[in-house]
């Protein structure tokens, strides 16, 4: 694993705090990425970390509220959530939300627009098999697909589709360059927390129990009997997750959203738990 920067360590010490006020605990520790190596390549290494950390966090907050940043998120969440045997909404996962700001960057970089004002989300996995949302994207209440019917379709000829492409990409990218991520998690994280801390009720995509959503595969063998977790639009306040929305999609997407679950689903099932 890379030595820790500065940042980190400053992230550290911000958790500490967040930690003795007993009202939000972020686990972000996990093995660093292999060269080429994917989200879900990690997870039996990582697993074995958290079943060594989940139970003293229980113990010494018990009250807590955690957020999972560890990858692959999804699973890790999961796992999470099973170690530690809180309610629903008191464990989650940051999940999607950094790939949903990038998204909204690139969009508002094409349309010469500021990033406020683009609202869109990536649903799914926080990894390889994600989903855009296309058939919401808007600005300013203007649908992109009122506009451009096949906007993020394979048939549209401007390719908007490769914003999604280099949302997936941007952290390979990064590791390639130098090895871990850092800046862009580390400023989603402080934002979650900020969230949390202030009550703010705020929507974010973030990793949640999905099944039965959407159709996605219900808890069960295929599952490893824990409920599979996936970005939806969550409400976010100080007791974790308040509610978790359901908004239109597409058929493309809901299929999408259901191949993103069963992705996690297969690897989930074969984790010694």
């Amino acid at each position: 694993m890379p030595p820790l920067d500065v940042f980190i360590y400053h992230c550290i010490l911000i958790l500490i705090l967040i930690h003795f006020l007993i009202i939000s605990i972020v686990l972000f520790i996990h093995l660093s990425y292999s060269l080429g190596e994917t989200r879900l390549n990690l997870v039996a290494r990582n697993v074995v970390i958290f079943k060594g950390i989940i139970g003293p966090v229980v113990k010494y907050s018990p009250d807590c509220t955690i957020c999972v940043v560890s990858n692959p998120c999804d699973i890790m969440t999961a796992v999470a959530a099973k170690l530690s045997g809180f309610p629903s909404g008191r464990v989650f996962g940051s999940g999607t939300a950094l790939d949903s700001s990038r998204f909204r960057t690139l969009i508002a970089d094409r349309l010469s627009v500021d990033a406020r004002s683009v609202h869109g989300m990536i649903l799914g996995e926080h990894g390889d098999s994600s989903v855009a949302a296309w058939s919401s994207v808007n600005v300013a209440g203007i649908r992109l697909r009122d506009i451009s019917p096949e906007i993020g379709k394979a048939a549209d000829p401007e390719n908007w589709e490769q914003l999604h492409k280099d949302v997936v990409q941007s952290a390979y990218e990064i590791i390639k360059a130098k090895g871990y991520t850092n800046w862009a998690i580390g400023l989603t994280c402080a934002s979650i927390a900020e969230c949390v801390l202030r009550n703010e009720s705020r929507v974010l995509p973030l990793s949640v129990p999905a099944s039965g959503r959407y159709g996605i595969v219900a808890n069960g063998p295929e599952t490893g009997n824990v409920p599979v977790f996936l970005s939806l639009p969550c409400v976010l306040g100080k007791d974790g997750v308040r509610d978790v929305l359901q908004p239109h999609l597409d058929d493309e997407e809901i299929g999408a959203l259901q191949g993103s679950a069963n992705a996690i689903a297969k690897v989930q099932a074969s984790l010694e738990w």
